[in-house]
């Protein structure tokens, strides 16, 4: 931990103290007679409490009479170090209870990168991750990580919770209740635990149906600190070949518009802002409907990213109406056959037609996000990017001339980084060599460019993020020295072979994650890399409930 000065600590349980009387909607209970649950997220108080599945295990844990659920959180390097000259305990958010004192400690992981803070956050707290079990707290952890690969942090952990939380709290704490919380094979059986000791059966993910989110505890101290979230929908049906989420939460579900607008009038009655978010919220067959209500009752929304061959006039005025000044979109690739062959099915005019009718409407930002280092990119992919932005910048231009007032184009690129159960899982990472030059010639390209931002992300980061994302157990190691001397030094010192990484795993060579049963049909992410490799679409998703089970049977809504 860096050196941080002593009179700039800040004792943790006064900023606990301040976050708690800002909030709305949390719980508070006494510990006597409960299973005591510890909910932890690995990253800071404002991050966590933007997080609306985090938000959602807290009201699934505390809903019930027989449990109490707190909250815990990374510390910032002041709390951290009031905590180091105090020889304090990390303890939680409602009762500054010490971390090893709760029956079970449960990680809601959302990001690769914050393994090493979950390490951290038990070692403040206490907490021997190698003690046996029963010697200490119970030790879970969920969320879209694990359940995509729970074999990179299986060393530390008794059970990873593979699936959607809707489906997999209650059987859980129904067995914790009955048997403790000393045995983790108990615990063998259940929906979506996949025990990591001792058990080698098969898991199969968990997905609930009809389970949608919205904001659980409100306060003004997050990332989205003016907005009410709710989520319209789970799941996308673009079949976008190197995305995560799109393939995490199959099959699509949208979540009725009757709930929807509850929640958005619930959301303006709390806060006046409501945020619509999800993995693709403009494929909602009421999002225009949404929009309307909100504008409707005088309210504002904030959307997350929206296909650009989505909009429309009538939608770009309706975001205009309810106060939506940046449009976010994600193009993915520059060049047109790259998108094309990632089933990005985008053509190049109609992302130009998109961007007429944004800067048409007046929004005064539009934010733009793109990968480098995809399976089959070139150097000329990558400077495509820099043609289409500087194409836009000119559409811009011309678009908002009459109004003399400029707008903005707000550009992120990232490296890809292959993720498991998505077609490209066993694709290769780039190399930091490769993504630096393809980084370099976009933020080259475009600093000059008048009204243009461009944010680059790190080759180095992306690939310690592809070693968490597509390793197995025996990089649990790695990770703990990462946890204790930062990735530069852990990579540097460490004898793994981690050629995986860099030449991507062969057909039919076992994957860490491969006893896990996503639901899809046998051979079909096999077959989706093939139509990768010729070059062939794939169309998107029917309509939920049509019937279709093309990547796997999901009865009740594609059957």
């Amino acid at each position: 931990m860096k050196h941080v000065n002593a009179a700039r600590t800040i004792d943790p349980r006064e900023l606990a103290r301040e976050r708690l009387a800002r909030e709305r909607g949390a719980a508070a209970k006494e510990h006597g007679g409960r299973l005591r649950v510890a909910l932890a997220y690995p990253n800071s108080y404002q991050v966590g409490m933007s997080n609306l599945g985090f938000q959602t295990v807290y009201h699934l844990f505390n809903r019930r009479e027989d449990v109490v659920c707190e909250r815990v959180f990374l510390p910032s390097p002041r709390e951290a170090a009031w905590l180091e000259r105090h020889r304090k305990p990390l303890a939680s958010l409602e009762s500054a209870t010490s971390l090893r004192e709760f029956d079970a400690i449960a990680f809601s992981i959302t990001f690769e990168h914050d393994y090493v803070n979950a390490l951290a956050m038990l070692r403040q707290g206490g907490v021997d991750v190698h003690a046996r079990p029963g010697a200490r707290p119970l030790m879970l952890a969920g969320g879209l990580c694990p359940t995509l690969n729970p074999e990179a942090m299986a060393m530390f952990f008794d059970a990873l919770l593979i699936g959607e939380a809707e489906g997999i709290v209650d059987p859980l704490l129904d067995a914790l209740i009955s048997g403790g919380c000393a045995d983790p094979l108990r615990l063998s059986g259940l929906p979506g635990a996949y025990v990591t000791k001792g058990d080698n059966r098969r898991v199969t993910r968990v997905w609930a149906p009809g389970a949608f989110g919205h904001t659980r505890i409100y306060t003004p101290d997050t990332v989205f600190g003016d907005m009410w979230l709710v989520e319209t929908g789970k799941g996308c049906g673009q079949h976008c070949r190197f995305c995560a989420a799109g393939y995490a939460y199959r099959p699509t579900r949208h979540a009725p518009i009757e709930w929807l607008e509850s929640k958005i009038d619930e959301g303006l009655r709390q806060v006046g802002k409501v945020g619509l978010v999800g993995s693709a919220v403009a494929d909602h067959p009421d999002f225009e409907r949404m929009l309307e209500h909100i504008a409707r009752a005088g309210g504002r929304a904030g959307v997350s990213s929206l296909r650009l061959d989505r909009f429309t006039p009538r939608l770009v005025e309706l975001l205009h109406k309810v106060g939506e000044a940046t449009v976010t979109v994600a193009p993915e690739a520059g060049a047109e056959p790259l998108r094309l062959r990632i089933n990005k099915d985008l053509r190049d005019e109609q992302i130009y037609e998109a961007a007429r009718t944004v800067f048409r409407a007046a929004p005064s930002t539009c934010k733009m996000y793109f990968l480098v280092g995809l399976p089959g990119e070139t150097d000329d992919d990558a400077r495509a990017i820099v043609e289409m932005v500087k194409n836009i910048q000119r559409i811009m231009v011309d678009e908002r001339r009459p109004t003399g007032e400029a707008g903005r184009i707000s550009v992120s690129v990232n490296g890809f980084v292959p993720k498991p159960f998505t077609p490209f899982e066993r694709m290769p990472f780039a190399g930091v060599k490769t993504l630096s030059a393809r980084l370099r010639a976009v933020t080259e390209g475009l600093k000059s460019v008048p009204n243009v931002t461009v944010a680059a992300g790190s080759p180095r980061q992306d690939y310690a993020q592809a070693v968490m994302s597509v390793g197995g157990r025996e990089i649990g190691p790695l990770i703990e020295a990462a946890s204790l001397s930062g990735w530069a030094a852990a990579l540097r010192e460490t004898t793994l072979d981690l050629s995986f990484v860099e030449r991507g795993r062969a057909p039919g060579e076992p994957l860490p994650w491969g006893r896990v049963d996503w639901g899809m049909a046998a051979g079909y992410l096999e077959k989706e890399g093939g139509r990768f490799e010729r070059g062939k679409g794939t169309p998107p998703c029917p309509p939920p409930g049509s019937g279709c089970m093309r990547c796997g049977l999901f009865p009740g809504v594609c059957s």
